[in-house]
Parts: structure tokens; C-alpha cells; sequence
């Protein structure tokens, strides 16, 4: 098997095996700081997981080795199973986990270089194969909150399959669940900001883990919802298109909620004296302000596309 994918299949069972760790050894989590200055919340919990990752848990133990993994795509009715030995993973070994701060230009050069899109992850996990030269780097993102939902990523730069570990705490507990980031998204954005943020929630995450993931046995199954992940992708690339939906929604409605966004009314506002300049336009005038305003919106496209990784 190529390296680069046995290295992707690694992480469904590497993760769910961390986050196993992780739920046995939870008194070693509660004792993180997690309300320090806001911007530095996650602090404590990034430099806790390297070293845990690094000095106890960098590999499959040998005594999973007799497990099975196996993923089930499925589109309403099951129609691709993969299936393969734990043992697959027993030469897979994280050399290293970097922190953000030490993610140097090469380091980034070499994830670009694998076709992987570098979006300054939370932890990157430099992974490699005993008794040879093979080395790859997947980035992990972290997530902590006290209560449930909070705001994700800017949508430039959440990668749908990219890992992630969510931590749920509070005075009392910490409770964990890993996934991919598209199974966190709720399908609310957040917005406005310097740039729109799909909501990502513990709970979400949660119980997609109780529908689509499970363990009988020795068997680690992965449930892979075609339909359900296109949708949420959906929301990453084409955000723009989700939000001007939402907002021809809000213009068309005559109900006004009580704690309303501030912005809604300045959409019917703008819409108003969108609609009073349009009136007054002849045929040509409305024809030539359509061309110029397709003509943005492909030029935007363009360019933004052209900068998707900055």
C-alpha cells in the first residue's frame, strides 16, 4: 500500500484509539488550565497533547494489533467497504508534533508539497515508517468550550476531512470525542466577522460518533456518509451562496424575531434602495449593471481562488 495512504487510513484508528487513551487517563486533562486569557485558551491543552502524543502514545499499541478497521461508504445503502488489519499500522510511528509556534517555512513547504492544503493547524503530526525514509505531516485542529457550540474556523481555512479534538469542560469534568471537522458543523455560519465561520459543536461531533462510528468486537467501523459530508462540504465551498440564501429568506420574511441580527434590517434596508435605484434604470442600464456585477463576481472568484492558501 503507498505510504501516503496508509498513513491517512493510520489516523481512523490512531485517533480513536488517542481519544480511548485520552477518556482513561481524563484526570491528567482536568488538571489543564483552561480559562487563561482568551486568546491564549487553548494553550495548555496544545503543549499537554504533543507531549502525551510524543512520550506516551505514539503509535498503535502492539496489543491492538490483532484489531480490524473498516470503512463503510455509503450513500443510503452500502456500496464500498474497506477493510484492513490493525497490523497494517505497526510500523507507523508520530517522530513529532508541532506546536504553531514552531512551524517553520520548511516545515510548510513540506506539507504543500505532499498536496496537502497548509491552513496553520493546532498541532501537525509528522509521521513516519520504521526502517525507512517515508515521512508525511497531517494536521490535527483542537476545539475546546465550556458549553457546546462555538464558532469554527474561517471557512479559508477548515478542510473538511481534517482531524479534530474536541474537549468539552467545565468546573467538575472534561469530556472528549475526536472526528473529522466536517462531522463537528452544525450548518450554522457565523457572520458576520473578518471572515464567516461554520459553528462547530461537541455535540454534533458526539453523536455523529454514536450514528456512524462503531466497535463490535474487535472491529473499528467508520460509517461514511457520502450524502450527509457533500452537504456539510457545501457549506465551506460555497458560503457565500449559503449566506446570500439566508439573506433572500430574510427580505422575503415579514416575521420579526426578538433578539434579531442587526444586519437583517440593514439587508432590507440596502434591498430597498437596491430596488428604488433599480426602478429607475431603463433596459440598457439594468442589462449593463447585471454584466458588470457577473463580471465582479467571476474576477472575485478568481482572484480568491488564486489566494485560497494565504
Amino acid at each position: 500500500m503507498e505510504f501516503k495512504k496508509k498513513a491517512d487510513l493510520f489516523m481512523y484508528a490512531f485517533m480513536f484509539e488517542l481519544e480511548q487513551t485520552l477518556q482513561n487517563n481524563i484526570n491528567k486533562l482536568k488538571e489543564i488550565n483552561f480559562h487563561a486569557d482568551e486568546a491564549n485558551v487553548d494553550t495548555e491543552l496544545k503543549s499537554f497533547l504533543k507531549q502525551y502524543i510524543k512520550e506516551e502514545f505514539n503509535r498503535i499499541p502492539e496489543e491492538k494489533w490483532g484489531s480490524n478497521l473498516s470503512l463503510v461508504f455509503t450513500d443510503g445503502r452500502i456500496n464500498q467497504k474497506e477493510s484492513l488489519s490493525y497490523s497494517t499500522f505497526k510500523n507507523l510511528y508520530i517522530s513529532e508534533v508541532y506546536l504553531p509556534n514552531e512551524l517553520t517555512d520548511n516545515l510548510k513547504e513540506a506539507v504543500r508539497k505532499e498536496g496537502r492544503v497548509f491552513v496553520n493547524p493546532d498541532l501537525l503530526l509528522e509521521i513516519r515508517e520504521d526502517d525507512t525514509e517515508n515521512i508525511t505531516f497531517i494536521p490535527i485542529e483542537l476545539k475546546s468550550t465550556k458549553d457546546d457550540k462555538i464558532p469554527g474556523s474561517s471557512v479559508q481555512q477548515v478542510t473538511p476531512n481534517e482531524w479534530v479534538l474536541f474537549v468539552k469542560h467545565t468546573d467538575k469534568s472534561v469530556n472528549i470525542t475526536v472526528g473529522q471537522y466536517v462531522n463537528s458543523i452544525t450548518q450554522t455560519m457565523q457572520f458576520p466577522d473578518r471572515s464567516p465561520r461554520p459553528q462547530v459543536s461537541f455535540k454534533t461531533l458526539s453523536q455523529h460518533n454514536v450514528k456512524y462510528r462503531k466497535k463490535e468486537g474487535k472491529e473499528l467501523i467508520y460509517f461514511i456518509d457520502k450524502e450527509s459530508i457533500a452537504k456539510k462540504s457545501k457549506l465551506l465551498k460555497d458560503w457565500q451562496g449559503i449566506l446570500v440564501d439566508r439573506w433572500l429568506d430574510v427580505i422575503q420574511n415579514e416575521k420579526i424575531k426578538k433578539n434579531e441580527a442587526w444586519f437583517n434590517n440593514t439587508i432590507r434596508r440596502y434591498t430597498l434602495d437596491f430596488l428604488s435605484m433599480y426602478e429607475k434604470m431603463n433596459d440598457a442600464e439594468k442589462a449593463e449593471l447585471k454584466f458588470k456585477m457577473k463580471k465582479a463576481v467571476d474576477l472575485y472568484s478568481q482572484i480568491s481562488n488564486g489566494n485560497s492558501e494565504e
